[in-house]
């Protein structure tokens, strides 16, 4: 039985969003920037600056998700203590 090949669908799919997530116009994604950045030939100093200001920005939303997390786990760890407790 030959079902075919479907790997040519599939890289032309998965190219179509690479491009679509690399084009991102404003810049939101830090990830998208940094390839932005990288894809240039020469490297001014405003192009550092916001590579590190992109790298400090995604830096700061993984503290403070963990941090959310953490907080969570502390507060459910302490009811279950007091609800052993009492």
């Amino acid at each position: 039985m030959n079902f075919g090949n479907t790997m040519g669908t599939t890289a032309n799919y998965n190219e179509n969003q690479r491009h679509k997530r690399i084009s991102d116009p404003d810049g939101s994604n830090s990830g998208n920037s940094i390839r932005r950045i990288m894809n240039r030939t020469r490297l001014t100093d405003e192009d550092l600056e916001q590579l590190r200001l992109s790298i400090i920005k995604s830096h700061k939303k993984k503290h403070y998700r963990v941090l959310v997390i953490s907080a969570l786990l502390f507060i459910i760890l302490g009811l279950v203590l007091y609800y052993f407790a009492f």
